[in-house]
């Protein structure tokens, strides 16, 4: 494992335990890296310097290729980048720039590729992009251009494919659409309109194709949908219908397919919130009665099938159970349990493999881990130990679910100072991360994970938009791909390259490919339904940063859709 500090300005290197590398840049006291997001090979942030305020920043995870971007607002004026997004091969973001306002830009890594898409609220005033979510290769986010309030927009990328999707609270009201979840094609959200109040909406991107999904709240007062999930090509979400209160609901976008999934307090309000899918369940907390306060739940997505998995703190007094992240082989979470605060807790998706990982911070203040993201079968996360006791502070932590499998993995700040381990991010199989040293202030870390990983990017396209997944790689091992949804009539080819292209090239529309065309090879074939293929995985360090992209092409020349393509899973060794 190799552990760098990222440069801001210049190099310095430092002595640390031998298996360890640590080279930290002097001089710049407020790196203060934020908006961390891996996009392909690169990793982009937002990153502050005296002299050019808070600006876009790019990583390849190597000094030198840790680079700033663009100088979006000219001088120590900051353009504080956000929202980074890939969508349809471009990456998108909201800024701030001098004369335009806070807008919609994009970026392919270079100065003269990062330009703002669109000026949709012309002049100084701010447009406010927010929310962002990518969805059938474009980017679907709030906006406002100063003639109608905060409505859903969509973006291709370009100025001409930049537009307002429909005017749903008229005027200069605002509908402010949030929550905004990509399932099947269509992007799922909340909003207000004067009519209905606060309901759950769905859109193809085209004002004909947005709609209310159902007043579960008839009237004006909204039943207030929440914590949007797809889930067996459904969307769950929290409503509360005044009857049976705010309990878990489902719509497949059709006012017949949206109803009550399950009604978990039957007395008042269960308040499902996080749900979280992983291993073909649901998990997310909620209260069924005063006996067993707020705890963990799955479901299959029936009424049956909804049950409490585990009441963390037994009695009445809540764990809330929170910070859901699914790795391969648990789901993680945290909980606060009487007389230990909040720690780290695993699931294996039954009661007994539910269990706290390790006490980190014994105690009742607990070590309240927080940015929790998975990888493999890991998670990595900041965890808090307090100096004044003996600890660390908050520095970064891994845990594989067991007692002895979590462990600080690197005392960012030595000698009982607060590293304050932050904004955790994975990018092209190294952890991007933000921390305080103690000696030049918050800057960007990372660290190359160990063995092999499986990345997903990219999205699939219509009409059926199938799926690729991957086990966990593993070294010496084999790696299981798995083609699922091609339509019926298609031949499924899953091909792979040992180059992949920095620019995912179109095909059809909304279609990508995340192979190289000219030097692509077959790793299997089906003429309808699901492919499997079995990828070894060689156990050579020759091969460490060696990645491989692989996707499945759905083909049928006599159709209107000729071509469909799945999203891109890239094998890496050594990373």
């Amino acid at each position: 494992m190799r552990f760098l500090q990222l440069p801001i300005t210049l190099l310095l290197t430092l002595p640390l335990p031998a298996q360890t590398q640590l080279a930290t840049y002097p001089g710049s006291t407020a790196g203060a890296p934020t908006a961390i997001a891996g996009v392909h090979d690169t990793t982009y942030f937002a990153a502050t310097s005296p002299s050019l305020g808070a600006e876009l920043w790019k990583s390849d995870g190597t000094p030198a290729g840790t680079v700033l971007v663009k100088d979006i607002y000219p001088g120590s004026t900051s353009s504080f980048p956000r929202e980074i997004t890939l969508a349809g091969g471009t990456v998108m973001f909201a800024a701030q720039s001098l004369f335009e306002g806070r807008e919609l830009w994009r970026t392919d890594g270079t100065d003269a590729g990062t330009f703002m898409v669109a000026n949709i609220r012309p002049g100084q005033a701010s447009a406010s992009p927010q929310n962002f979510v990518a969805c059938r290769g474009k980017l679907f986010f709030q906006a406002q251009d100063g003639v109608h309030g905060a409505e859903l927009w969509v973006s291709d990328g370009t100025a001409v494919g930049t537009s307002m999707v429909l005017d749903i609270h008229p005027g200069v009201n605002s509908s402010s659409p949030d929550d905004l979840t990509c399932c099947q094609g269509r992007v799922y959200f909340t909003a207000t309109s004067p009519t209905f109040g606060r309901e759950i909406w769905v859109s193809d991107g085209t004002a004909a194709g947005t709609y209310m999904v159902r007043d579960v709240t008839p009237g004006t007062a909204g039943s207030g949908p929440r914590d949007l999930c797809c889930y067996r090509n459904r969307v769950f979400f929290a409503a509360n219908d005044f009857s049976a209160g705010d309990e878990l609901w489902v719509t497949d976008g059709t006012l017949a397919g949206t109803v009550l999934a399950a009604d978990i307090h039957v007395t008042a309000s269960g308040s499902p919130r996080g749900m979280t899918v992983w291993n073909d369940r649901m998990y997310f907390r909620a209260i069924r009665d005063g006996l067993t306060g707020v705890e963990l739940w799955q479901s299959d997505g029936t009424a049956a099938g909804t049950l409490l998995l585990l009441d963390c703190n037994p009695g009445g007094v809540s764990s809330s159970p929170m910070d859901f992240v699914a790795a391969d082989t648990h789901i993680f979470f945290t909980a606060d349990r009487a007389l230990r605060g909040r720690e780290l807790w695993q699931t294996d998706g039954t009661s007994a493999g539910t269990f706290q990982a390790q006490d980190i911070y014994p105690g009742v203040l607990g070590s309240v881990p927080t940015d929790l993201v998975a990888f493999g079968d890991k998670v990595y996360f900041s965890a808090n130990v307090d100096a004044v006791n003996g600890g660390n502070g908050r520095e970064l932590y891994v845990s594989d679910g067991t007692d002895p499998g979590t462990f600080m993995v690197a005392d960012i700040a030595p000698g009982g100072a607060n590293g304050d381990v932050k904004n955790l991010a994975i990018g092209s199989g190294m952890l991007f991360f933000s921390g305080d040293d103690g000696a030049e202030g918050d800057e960007l870390f990372v660290i190359e994970l160990p063995g092999a990983s499986a990345q997903k990017i990219g999205t699939s396209c219509a009409p059926s938009f199938p799926t690729l997944d991957s086990t966990t790689p593993r070294l010496g091992l084999t790696a299981k791909l798995s083609a699922e949804g091609g339509p019926f009539g298609y031949t499924g080819v899953v091909v792979f390259s040992f180059h992949r292209p920095n620019v995912p090239l179109p095909l059809v529309p909304d279609c990508y490919l995340y192979v190289d065309l000219t030097a692509m090879f077959v790793a299997g074939t089906s003429p309808g339904g699901a492919i499997e293929v079995f990828v070894p995985i060689p156990s050579d360090p020759g091969l460490d940063g060696f990645a491989i992209p692989f996707q499945t092409i759905w083909i049928n020349s006599l159709t209107v859709f000729p071509l469909i393509t799945s999203n891109a899973v890239i094998l890496g060794l050594g990373m």
